[in-house]
């Protein structure tokens, strides 16, 4: 199977604003606050990965169709580490889930930006905590860190790794 990982440009911004929505539906199960907008889509907004330096957006392609994406950021949400890589949103369409790409995806996005990285998923999704421990454990050998989170910013599971060249 070939999977491709292109970053985004901005003439792709209309293609991950509609695999987007995709990705909020299924966030859908598991945040409350996440609503439908009266014209039937979610508000998400893609275009702070073109406007921000610390944010990327990468698009993935399996058999040069679209197939997900990930947005990473430096910068880390929970901790506050202005260095540390967040993917701050990561997302496979279900017809390539469990086929190894978002596996190949997360290894090969953890390559490209060594360093410090943190990985949270929501209480509720089992299913995403099951595949980034996976996915860690895996490209860690098991040197990571991990918390159950419950507060105001979040209430999920967050890794903890450094990622060393």
């Amino acid at each position: 199977m070939q999977i491709d990982i292109v970053r985004a440009t901005l003439s792709e911004r209309p293609l991950l604003r509609q695999l987007s929505e995709f990705y909020m539906y299924d966030l859908s199960e598991f945040d409350t606050e996440i609503e439908i907008n009266p014209h039937g889509t979610f508000d998400f907004s893609v275009d702070r990965y073109w406007q921000d330096p610390n944010r990327a957006p990468y698009l993935v392609y399996v058999e040069t169709k679209p197939a997900g994406f990930a947005l990473v950021k430096r910068g880390a949400y929970l901790s506050g580490d202005p260095e540390m890589m967040d993917f701050a949103d990561f997302f496979v369409m279900r017809r390539y889930r469990r086929q190894g790409v978002g596996t190949f995806v997360a290894e090969r996005l953890f390559e490209m930006f060594p360093g410090k990285w943190e990985i949270r998923q929501f209480a509720e999704n089992v299913t995403a905590q099951s595949f980034w421990r996976k996915v860690i454990e895996r490209h860690t050998n098991g040197h990571f860190q991990e918390y159950a989170v419950d507060n105001e910013m979040w209430k999920g599971i967050v890794q903890y790794f450094a990622n060393v060249p």
